[in-house]
């Protein structure tokens, strides 16, 4: 919860409206001082619980909390925002941030390099019986790229922010791309992106916009709330949360819902 560049963070995603923005973290079980064995499922649990205490104790309305979460945090925020959007009544938030995000563990498994330079498991991916054995033993997945087709599908309203840095060697940025295309592909009810609906996937090219060396930003309006990702040119995999381009993120989800 304090670690690297957290407590930076912190300060950051407030920065726009320190008066009247307060930042809610914790420690999953297992993780920090938090007592316990971390799984998938619990982990979402501790999720949930906190989201409940501060809707149902702290007496915040959820239309006045941003959902925010980074590298194995963005699982856990994508997995909260879907489950309270599909519980009877259902609860929805401003928004949902994201940064440094992944599409599920057996694709992060086959991507993610030590340091950002020795591989892990990408040389077994390439022989994909192999691959599937390992990914079978896999405790928990992390499914991001289900989880978010699921919010989309599901959710009354939504702003969904996915920010990434190119230089970011831990996690590559192909990740969120990917989690951008299938949110948009639920949005419009496509059944394949790539293969049968190509007029999509060129209206996607169609609206993203450069920035230069400050990387770009593609915004995808849909009648339920806008999907964006932002690509940063810098920012690594921690840094990016310190990053201005994250506490603007934060303040335009919570602008979105007096729109």
């Amino acid at each position: 919860m304090a670690s690297g560049w957290r407590p930076d963070s912190y300060r950051s995603l407030y920065s726009a409206d320190p008066v009247n923005t307060h930042v809610l973290t914790f420690d999953y079980r297992g993780y920090g001082e938090s007592t316990g064995s971390p799984s998938e499922d619990g982990i979402i649990t501790d999720a949930v619980t906190v989201a409940n205490w501060a809707v149902h104790t702290a007496g915040i309305p959820p239309e006045h909390i941003v959902i925010f979460g980074q590298s194995l945090g963005s699982a856990v925020a994508i997995a909260l925002v879907n489950e309270l959007a599909h519980r009877e009544p259902s609860v929805h938030f401003a928004g949902l941030v994201v940064t440094a995000t992944f599409a599920d563990i057996p694709q992060l498994t086959a991507t993610y390099r030590i340091g950002g330079f020795i591989p892990v498991l990408s040389p077994v991916a390439k022989v994909k019986p192999l691959f599937a054995f390992f990914a079978r033993q896999l405790s928990g997945t992390w499914d991001n790229m289900y989880r978010l087709g699921e919010f989309v599908k599901g959710a009354e309203r939504y702003d969904i922010t996915l920010l990434h840095a190119e230089d970011d060697t831990d996690i590559p940025m192909d990740h969120s791309i990917k989690l951008y295309r299938e949110a948009i592909r639920v949005a419009e009810g496509a059944k394949d992106l790539s293969e049968n609906e190509g007029a999509l996937l060129s209206r996607i090219s169609s609206v993203e916009k450069g920035r230069g060396e400050g990387g770009s930003i593609t915004v995808w309006p849909t009648r339920k709330g806008n999907i964006r990702l932002e690509i940063l040119k810098y920012g690594v995999h921690d840094k990016i949360m310190a990053y201005p381009a994250t506490g603007l993120a934060i303040s335009r989800a919570f602008a979105s819902i007096k729109k």
